[in-house]
């Protein structure tokens, strides 16, 4: 005989109803819960988001050494009737190893985006992502529910 799902019990009136709850960000009535950190929304002021570009100078600074380094090898071996076969070979290894590591780098590089929080005791960088848009989610559904929460119940 068939048997239907139990009812779940009604959610008490005192239980924080979750506005968004996945990848690890819960934004509540009475609270945003990141990870094992969490912030009461009567501390929050307001919540911003801030993207950061990537640091790529480091990478082309490798890109332009690896280049450089391997030129001296290849001229040093021009140069020579008889070039030492092992330490050209070692060094146009290295050359092309940090030319291809940095330029595969330089390809995978992404902006960085946050989720701030400003409090009375100032602002802090809570949750940093690749993804700009679950950000810019969070932020909206935790400004909707600041706004809830400042005009009580």
């Amino acid at each position: 005989m068939f048997e239907p799902f139990p009812l779940r019990d009604p959610v008490p009136a005192s239980h924080p109803l979750a506005a968004f709850d996945e990848e690890g960000i819960g934004v509540f009535s009475t609270h945003l819960a990141i990870g094992a950190r969490r912030w009461e929304l009567s501390d929050v002021t307001r919540a911003e988001v801030l993207r950061e570009g990537p640091q790529w100078r480091p990478y082309v600074a490798t890109l332009l050494a690896g280049v450089l380094l391997g030129l001296l090898f290849l001229v040093s071996a021009l140069g020579r009737a008889s070039p030492e076969g092992t330490l050209h070979a070692v060094g146009l290894f290295v050359a092309a190893g940090l030319i291809f590591g940095s330029l595969s780098r330089l390809l995978l590089l992404t902006d960085t985006t946050w989720l701030v929080l400003h409090t009375p005791r100032g602002s802090e960088r809570v949750y940093r992502t690749a993804d700009h848009a679950l950000v810019v989610y969070v932020a909206t559904v935790l400004s909707d529910a600041l706004r809830a929460a400042s005009r009580g119940p």
